[in-house]
């Protein structure tokens, strides 16, 4: 069973809680490409670096995204879009992906910039 893990801009958090959306309406929400909040520049640099930092490794990269690997965990994958990075893994490398999103919520210098959301787990994640 693979384990999926979202990290988005703390903007697009902002939005879905002032609209005062409950579990599912998040799913709906996220599905509409027009309610997305785009990664500012800053952070696609914060990520870029906090992945490298984690032994990430970029396999492509292109306009629209960029994947990336774990040079020690085969079974995960990330994606990094304009509006999301988006974290999959199976087995014992989803403890891999789940310390690395937590990061994104509870490191200094990442803190407050961005929004973790985790399904398996009641979604949003303070």
């Amino acid at each position: 069973m693979s384990y999926d893990i979202s990290v988005y801009p703390i903007a697009f958090l902002e939005k879905t809680k002032a609209l005062n959306l409950d579990f599912d309406q998040v799913f709906d929400f996220m599905d509409v490409k027009e309610n997305l909040v785009p990664f500012t520049p800053e952070q696609i640099e914060s990520i870029k670096e906090h992945l490298d930092y984690r032994k990430y490794v970029i396999d492509n990269a292109s306009e629209t995204r960029t994947n990336f690997s774990h040079k020690k965990c085969p079974s995960v994958s990330v994606m990094l879009t304009p509006t999301g990075l988006f974290f999959n893994a199976r087995g014992e490398d989803v403890m891999e992906i789940s310390m690395t999103s937590a990061d994104f919520k509870s490191s200094y210098g990442l803190r407050g910039h961005f929004a973790v959301w985790d399904a398996h787990n009641n979604g949003w994640q303070e």
